[in-house]
């Protein structure tokens, strides 16, 4: 799979795809300890250990959704790091972050950055050293065959630091500030492995190529509390590479949903007291990977945003969804089929006040219409 597939494929997570159960399988809490070579400003290189934590599923079925949860990077700077940010002017400093997962299955290892980790802002301390966490949403995996699905923590981590003064201002080093940081060498960053379990299924089904940009309208249906199912439109849009290179990361850019919710579901909100909606979603994303060995099959949901958007006075509503997409490393040439999937929301409406109404939070599930070609693109993996 390319990045660029992968992040094409989570636009059109938004779009179509075949309901699948969720994991029924106990979490397994997995934590290990790492050491990496991080890059700072003004002192270089530096030693910085962290604890990387996830909950996975200790099995599953085949076509079962798969669902990583509570990933979290907690670490420590050290005192001469900490000191560094003192030295201009720093006194606060929070950061977002991309970390590399690295996944193998059916013979076949795919490392993905997954983006959107948070460490909250916090005080530098006047002396020592300085301990924060990085935590994020896991994208999910449902796959059509039995095996094992081993994960690990990648050899890469991305950080993007803030650093403001006592004031709220920028220090001398401006912002962001870019911190790379690398695994260090033999260790081992196994985290767990996920036996698959049951009797192969088929896919779903590849469409037509595409290369370039994706800018494409899909018709769902969708699940609203009181109004039952209506029709909504999803117009996903992305930029993606022709091809993607063997062990060079690839990227996709502006991959966003724009869901166009019909007036009969917006007068549920609107009969509710609701003057905002908000909330997150999953879209998922059927890919196709298919090299040497054969083609394997897999579903990845990817997790969405919905910011706020204004409930109007009267008809339907359009609202925004810009999708968490990682990128991608692939270590084998191939091609990569990549087709929209279901997309599910969870709903937050607010009145004028920003107090949640009578409604409460709610899911929305959407699937696909039937007749339509969700394909959204078929990339090159080129060595």
């Amino acid at each position: 799979m390319t990045t660029v597939g992968m992040v094409t494929a989570l636009a059109g997570v938004l779009a179509a795809g075949p309901a699948t159960a969720d994991t029924a399988s106990p979490l397994d809490v997995v934590s290990k300890e790492l050491t990496y070579t991080c890059t700072f400003p003004l002192v270089g290189p530096q030693p910085v250990t962290a604890t990387v934590s996830v909950d996975l599923p200790t099995s599953a079925a085949v076509g079962e959704r798969i669902q990583p949860t509570g990933l979290a990077i907690d670490f420590t700077l050290s005192e001469n790091i900490v000191t560094a940010f003192r030295l201009i002017g720093a006194a606060t400093m929070e950061a977002d972050g991309v970390a590399d997962v690295d996944v193998a299955f059916g013979g076949r290892t795919l490392t993905m950055g997954v983006p959107n980790l948070k460490a909250p802002k916090q005080d530098i301390p006047a002396s020592g050293p300085m301990s924060s966490s990085m935590t994020g949403p896991m994208p999910s995996f449902i796959l059509y065959e039995p095996g094992s699905l081993e994960i690990g923590a990648g050899q890469q981590f991305f950080a993007s630091a803030t650093a403001l003064d006592e004031n709220g201002n920028d220090t001398a080093l401006g912002n962001p500030i870019d911190i790379p940081c690398t695994q260090d060498a033999g260790q081992d960053a196994h985290l767990g492995t996920i036996e698959v379990t049951g009797a192969p299924t088929a896919g779903p089904a590849a469409g037509m190529s595409t290369q370039g940009s994706v800018d494409k309208e899909l018709a769902y249906t969708c699940t609203f509390p009181e109004a039952g199912q209506q029709d909504a439109v999803g117009r996903v849009t992305a930029t993606f590479p022709d091809q993607a290179q063997v062990d060079q990361r690839a990227e996709i850019t502006d991959a966003e949903v724009q869901a166009d919710i019909n007036a009969a579901s917006v007068d549920v909100l609107r009969d509710n007291g609701a003057a905002t909606v908000e909330g997150s979603g999953q879209a998922d994303l059927h890919a196709g990977l298919s090299d040497a060995s054969g083609t394997l099959e897999l579903t990845l949901g990817l997790p969405a945003t919905i910011p706020p958007v204004d409930v109007p006075a009267a008809g339907g509503l359009t609202a925004s969804m810009p999708i968490n997409t990682p990128s991608l490393i692939f270590r084998a040439p191939g091609d990569l089929s990549v087709s929209a999937g279901d997309l599910s929301g969870t709903l937050t409406p607010r009145d004028a006040a920003g107090d949640e109404t009578a409604l409460g939070t709610f899911d929305v599930p959407c699937q696909p219409q039937s007749g339509q070609d969700t394909h959204l693109a078929t990339v090159p993996i080129v060595a």
